[in-house]
This record gives structure tokens, sequence and C-alpha cells, in this order.
């Protein structure tokens, strides 16, 4: 069995090994830096079912700060855009140490502080427990 700390540690070390590079901040487990103006992922877990088959719902969230344009901030859709398909492709399904990943669903929202957006991909965890 599988604790919430080692899902996110499984997670967060396979979004770190092949998104990092490609973002302008972290990758984080536990709380987002607040006022961060660069792109961050989050990753949580939403709930688990323990089981011989153990699965979790995930949320893997994505910052994107907008563009600033004169007084008002507007949604960079070209970073929205680049990242939401880089989040496909790597989190679309995925095989590793007896765990696998499926995304269920992306959205693209606008934060509470109208500073940036938010990329939500939803992932299916499963681990089968020996």
């Amino acid at each position: 069995m599988k604790t919430e700390a080692e899902i996110l540690d499984d997670i967060s070390r396979y979004i770190a090994s092949t998104m990092k590079e490609q973002i302008t901040g972290d990758v984080y487990t536990d709380k987002r830096p607040t006022n961060s103006a660069k792109e961050d992922i989050f990753v949580h877990v939403l709930a688990t079912l323990p089981a011989q088959i153990q699965t979790a719902l995930i949320n893997v969230r994505i910052y994107v700060p907008n563009l600033q344009r004169q007084t008002d901030s507007v949604r960079n859709k070209k970073r929205i855009r680049e990242l939401s398909k880089l989040a496909m492709n790597i989190l679309a399904s995925h095989i590793q140490d007896g765990w696998y990943i499926v995304m269920e669903e992306q959205s693209v929202e606008e934060s509470v502080d109208n500073r940036q957006h938010v990329i939500i991909n939803r992932i299916y965890y499963r681990y089968c427990n020996n």
C-alpha cells in the first residue's frame, strides 16, 4: 500500500524529470510560493482508495503568468497552448515501477487574482500492491 506522500513522490519525480526544464518555475507538492510570477507546477492528491489495485485521483496544476498590456493583463495564449500540449503528451499515459497514470481531463481557468491562468490536468493513478 502506498501513502499519499509516496504517490506524490512518484508523480512529482516523473513530472520534474519530464517537464521542469520546460517551465520557468519549479514543481511543488506542498504549497506553491505566494505571489509567484513563474510557470510553476503544483501536484496534489484529491482522493486515494487503498485496495489490492490502489487508485488515486491527482490534479497537476500548471500556472502560466498573464502578459502585461499597459494597465491590463491578458492570457498568454502561446504558452498555454505549448504547456497544455506538453502536459497532454507527458500525462496522457505512462507506466513506471508498478504504477501507471492516465489523463482524465484538461481545462484552463483564470486564477482568482487575475494575474495568471492555470492548466488543470486531472490524472488517474493506479498501483498494484503485492
